[in-house]
């Protein structure tokens, strides 16, 4: 067994020469490897953890190490305030595209607007502009059947599927 503290510095010195971004990613892994905040590593740091959540957590690094996507290891993503469910298979909502959807937001003056999502993915833009829009609906169109069915989950979990 070893401290939270002495898991984390090894998860960072493991990742340093991997990636730029080594010292949130490692912080991140782990508060997903333990289902805790950043808050809980800091106040709780003297803490052991048992060996398989260690194991759980340098299987973790092994993935990112090989240049994995964090956002599909821990298996979500937040967009425009909502959290997302991410798989290999959709491309990860990224923040650049919240402009997009924030300025489709600003510039919708239509009651009821009909909107078409083409290529949906994991349905970050259709989702979050139902949530927003709360008149709106939303058509979506995706060739892969795995987007499709986590655009579904998200728009479930994010009560805007009917």
């Amino acid at each position: 067994m070893q401290s939270i503290n002495a898991i984390l510095r090894y998860g960072e010195a493991f990742l340093k020469e991997f990636t730029p971004d080594y010292l949130i990613d490692a912080k991140l892994l782990l508060e997903h490897t333990i289902g805790k905040d950043s808050i809980y590593l800091f106040m709780n740091k003297d803490e052991l953890l048992e060996e398989d959540l260690i194991a759980t957590y340098k299987g973790f690094l092994e993935r990112r190490k090989t240049g994995e996507p964090l956002q599909y290891i821990v298996g979500h993503q937040s967009f425009m305030g909502l959290e997302f469910l991410v798989r290999p298979g959709v491309l990860i909502p990224r923040s650049d595209t919240e402009v997009l959807v924030e300025k489709v937001i600003e510039a919708m003056d239509v009651p009821s607007p009909r909107l078409l999502d083409i290529g949906t993915g994991s349905g970050a833009i259709h989702i979050a502009l139902a949530s927003y829009i709360k008149e709106a609906s939303c058509v979506t169109v995706d060739i892969s059947k795995e987007a499709i069915a986590i655009a579904k989950e998200n728009a479930r979990r994010l009560d805007v599927y009917d």
